[in-house]
């Protein structure tokens, strides 16, 4: 990616009782969430029996019929907090020692 860029990749959990209910329009949907991520990333996923997470200020519960999309992010190396120059594997005292 050019310099200031970030690599992204959305990931879709689908639940599968979605696709039974959705059928053909589940393209449709994951066309639709695919048109709200940043432009050029990538989407993938799967479906899954359910997911589980809490509900309110409850303990964990099982949930159906849900479509969960994450999106993971990486800065660019050359613009990663102390990677400069100086940082540099070629530039470490390790390095350098042999020289």
């Amino acid at each position: 990616a050019p310099s200031g860029e970030f690599n992204q990749l959305a990931l879709a959990v689908s639940c599968v009782g979605r696709r039974l209910v959705l059928q053909h329009r589940c393209e449709e949907e994951l066309e639709g969430v695919a048109e709200t991520l940043p432009q050029g990333t990538p989407l993938v996923g799967f479906y899954s029996y359910g997911e589980l997470a809490p509900e309110g200020k409850s303990n964990c519960e099982l949930h159906n019929q849900t479509l969960t999309v994450a999106l993971f992010s990486e800065n660019s190396p050359e613009n990663s907090p102390g990677n400069s120059p100086k940082n540099s594997p070629k530039n470490s005292p390790k390095n350098n020692a042999a020289a």
